[in-house]
């Protein structure tokens, strides 16, 4: 179009659009604090005193044309210059952008390429300001990953238990744990392979001598079928999955554990680790955990019961998430709702200082567990303590 041949033709461009008034940033530092100002809509001391100096008679009279029409809602209440941001106003912009590099050299003389890329590297680290003492992602999808492991496992468990029983039915009596068992079913492979020789070698990995001697004897009595060596080598290697699985659960354990003491000493001081990766996860971050009342701290996990209640008009549940702690499960049935209810203040108040605090202590979550103790020891006891 005409309109894009004269924007690209810098000769053209500059007849019709005048130069008036030019003034660069002082230091680097002076130019990254202006662009983060303006990068917020915000008006700068600088551009608000180049404006003043520029237009000093009748600025009602004067048109300022501006791209960010918040920016010029500011411009116009602070220095009382009219402002315009239109498809025009944008279109002359983008043809001073293309055209500025050539237009510059006129007036300066370092390298501005560099300099440009040196701004816009420390105004992208500035503008992403992540503070990784407060980075709660990894223990929301940490506990995801927890969860999905967990189910995955009880499905592995359960097939090989069943395709390995056709085999050697006794073992999973002897051995109910998943995880013994999987050793077991690993380590031993055909039944037939099994002796007194191996019997001290399975005691070690099972940690166990008794049922090792349990073991070779029932594989002696069995009355199980007999596999293939296609069959047995598929079940092996199902098995070597199950335990490269429980190894990966309890690494990704420990490291939930020590992310959540580190990110919310005082939350796990009151609720333990696993209870407290569960709320942070069921609440999105620790973030929207902080902004939750106490109210809503008390119901998370328990949505659908409680819209359920409110629908058919019955009553409302008294607790989600935080029924799973010891403090309720140890409670009378009567007070259940009354310790959820003094559990999730409490929460609330550890979560808050978790967040806010500058430097990282579980004292105050000692404080509130041991008023959790007094209150529960006053219904039993009628003793008050240090409530």
């Amino acid at each position: 179009s005409k309109w894009e041949i004269f924007i690209q033709n810098y000769n053209d461009f500059f007849n019709k659009i005048k130069f008036r008034a030019f003034i660069p940033f002082k230091t680097m530092e002076h130019a990254l604090k202006n662009f983060l100002l303006l990068s917020k809509s915000c008006l700068s001391n600088s551009l608000s005193e180049f404006l003043f100096t520029q237009i000093k008679i009748n600025p009602q009279k004067f048109l300022l044309g501006i791209e960010d029409s918040k920016l010029g809602t500011k411009i116009y209440e602070k220095n009382n210059i009219k402002v315009i941001s239109n498809e025009l106003v944008i279109e002359i912009i983008r043809g001073i952008r293309l055209h500025f590099d050539k237009f510059i050299q006129n007036f300066v003389n370092f390298g501005l390429r560099k300099n440009l890329s040196n701004i816009a590297f420390f105004f992208c680290q500035s503008k992403m300001s992540l503070n990784f003492r407060k980075t709660d992602t990894m223990v929301v999808q940490s506990n995801s990953l927890l969860e999905l492991i967990e189910k995955d496992l009880n499905l592995f468990s359960m097939i090989i238990k069943e395709w390995y029983s056709k085999h050697f039915p006794e073992l999973f009596r002897i051995l109910p744990n998943n995880y013994l068992f999987a050793i077991a079913v690993k380590f031993i492979g055909d039944k037939k392979r099994i002796n007194f020789k191996k019997e001290k070698e399975l005691g070690i990995l099972i940690m166990n001598r008794k049922e090792a001697k349990k073991i070779v004897e029932a594989s002696k009595t069995s009355v199980g079928s007999k596999l293939s060596p296609y069959d047995l080598s598929l079940i092996e290697n199902l098995s070597s999955k199950i335990l490269l699985m429980l190894d990966f659960k309890n690494q990704l354990i420990k490291f939930l554990n020590r992310k959540l003491k580190y990110l919310v000493p005082n939350l796990v001081t009151l609720l333990g680790e696993n209870m407290t990766a569960q709320l942070i996860a069921g609440a999105g971050s620790l973030k929207n955990l902080v902004k939750f009342p106490s109210s809503t701290i008390q119901l998370l996990g328990a949505e659908k019961s409680l819209f359920q209640a409110l629908k058919k008009r019955t009553k409302t549940p008294k607790f989600g998430l935080l029924f799973n702690s010891s403090f309720i499960l140890k409670t009378s049935h009567k007070n259940k709702g009354k310790i959820s209810r003094f559990l999730a203040n409490k929460c609330s108040l550890a979560a808050k200082i978790d967040y806010f605090s500058l430097f990282s202590t579980s004292l105050y979550g000692k404080k509130l567990r041991n008023q959790l103790k007094d209150i529960m020891q006053f219904w039993k006891t009628g003793d008050m303590g240090e409530i």
